[in-house]
């Protein structure tokens, strides 16, 4: 899933709440390297709690690709692989297209 620009704030990113997770007690989320296929864990601020997931409003920007399921499962370095169609991007209503 990648990081979309929420709608309410131009600081804010939107990711799904199955993408929150916690690492010695800060919450987190995993962010994937493209380029060495890897996961990484990044702390986050949250800005608030909505029906569409959640707005970060610190540790993440538009684009990142973020892990949404299986959080549980993730450590640092983790290897991934990256199915075509398992890197979708958070859709806006607004987007004309």
């Amino acid at each position: 899933i990648e990081a979309s620009a929420a709608n309410n704030s131009l600081q804010s990113v939107s990711v799904p709440l199955s993408a929150l997770a916690q690492k010695d007690g800060q919450q987190i989320v995993w962010t994937v390297d493209r380029n060495g296929e890897t996961v990484h864990a990044r702390p986050i601020k949250v800005a608030e709690f909505t029906a569409d997931g959640v707005h970060v409003a610190e540790g993440l920007k538009p684009g990142d690709v973020v892990v949404a399921a299986g959080t549980q499962f993730m450590t640092e370095n983790l290897k991934v692989k990256l199915a075509g169609d398992a890197v979708q991007q958070s859709a806006s209503a607004d987007d004309d297209g």
